[in-house]
């Protein structure tokens, strides 16, 4: 018998397997799980270079993995400044640390703050560009809450984005206005994909290879050894910015990595399918991110509906996001449609969140063998 490359005895390993759910070893062979048994298989499996670890009778799980994540966004979190609360509890905490920041910042460079909440704050509203250009009139600064749907920015921001009173609203977001005047008051919905891809400076190398070390090592702390990544700003420039991590034995976590309506052309053009890559990283479906200015769902129903059939018919997988019970009622409805024009039953699509949906939605979701991926601290951190 050939010898394994790691031991980890004595340990109470949950298996997950229902014939055999407890194991006290597992032997891992060439970066596999090899062997899951008792400990008296040891001496048949260890050789001269096999690395044995004694769990002294403590747990040992799979690794987790985490089924809706935004990797590029926490190193954007990770590489600014942190505004969530209990320690933000009010606008003056906002403005007190920009304006510490403005203060050790070139003007010009761009000021960074995540993770807002509105609702924690004294004042129970969002930040405005007044609010902020009182504290850094000299640097652009976006701030975004922490649901990613909505950011503030300050004036100067406002200008590098072109964003003025004769703006029309863009397809699917939301431009905030002064009701008085109709001057943008800073305040932006749907749009922080935009603002970080098409207006912020991209990261230096330095910064990037930062932020993905400082991901890599709080994921492996977790114990999260695999991470399916849901933002729709991914295309096929996210994708060989992923492979470069990973061939580089930089990101130890294996991705499975979703892409946006933008993109998918991309993928087609490069020969990419659904599953492409390795285990490492590989490719997903495609994920949308429907959105309702003024009421109206965005894009609008028959849109969503080819969107999801054309996917469909490629092979590709689509997640929706559907926080809204009329939300999620558009996208059963989407899914429905691309059943009865493409019976493809292999193809399993997802509904992302899914936070208010009524019994028989959720047996038209069970009928449709959707998955829905719940995440249950979006509840925790969103619920009020």
């Amino acid at each position: 018998m050939p010898y394994a490359d790691l031991v980890l005895k004595n340990a109470n390993a949950i298996t997950m397997d229902a014939v055999q759910p407890r194991a006290e070893m597992v032997a891992v062979k060439e970066g596999k799980v090899w062997i899951v048994g008792d400990n008296d298989l040891l001496e048949d499996i260890r050789g001269a270079r096999t690395k044995v670890i004694d769990c002294q009778g403590k747990t040992l799980v799979p690794g987790f993995n985490d089924a809706h994540c935004h990797t590029f966004s926490f190193i954007r979190k990770l590489l600014s400044i942190d505004l969530s609360p209990p320690a933000f509890g009010s606008i003056a905490d906002i403005k007190e640390v920009i304006a510490r920041e403005a203060q050790n910042t070139p003007p010009d460079q761009w000021i960074v703050g995540t993770d807002y909440n509105e609702f924690y704050l004294q004042e129970r509203r969002h930040p405005t560009r007044q609010d902020i250009d009182e504290v850094a009139p000299d640097h652009p600064v976006v701030i975004s809450h922490r649901s990613l749907h909505a950011c503030v920015l300050n004036s100067r921001a406002l200008a590098l984005a072109g964003i003025t009173s004769e703006t029309p609203e863009p397809p699917g977001a939301t431009i905030e206005r002064d009701l008085t005047d109709g001057e943008p008051n800073g305040i932006l919905y749907e749009m922080l994909g935009y603002i970080r891809e098409k207006v912020m400076p991209p990261w230096s190398e330095e910064e990037l290879n930062n932020g993905m070390g400082l991901v890599n090592q709080h994921c492996l702390s977790q114990g999260l050894t695999s991470m399916q990544d849901a933002t729709v700003v991914n295309d096929h420039h996210r994708w060989l910015t992923f492979r470069r991590f990973v061939d580089a034995g930089k990101l130890n976590v294996r991705i499975y990595m979703m892409f946006g309506p933008e993109a998918a052309s991309q993928f087609r053009e490069a020969g990419l399918t659904f599953g492409a890559g390795d285990s490492r990283l590989r490719l997903g479906g495609l994920k949308v991110v429907p959105s309702s200015p003024g009421g109206q769902l965005y894009p609008p129903q028959p849109e969503l509906n080819r969107m999801v059939l054309e996917m469909h018919r490629s092979g590709f997988p689509v997640a929706i996001h559907a926080v809204r019970e009329s939300t999620v009622e558009a996208v059963a409805t989407a899914y429905e449609y691309a059943r009865e024009q493409a019976p493809n039953w292999d193809i399993r699509h997802r509904v992302e969140h899914c936070a208010e949906c009524s019994p028989p939605l959720v047996e038209r979701l069970r009928r449709l063998q959707v998955v829905i991926a719940t995440q249950p601290p979006f509840f925790y951190y969103s619920g009020e």
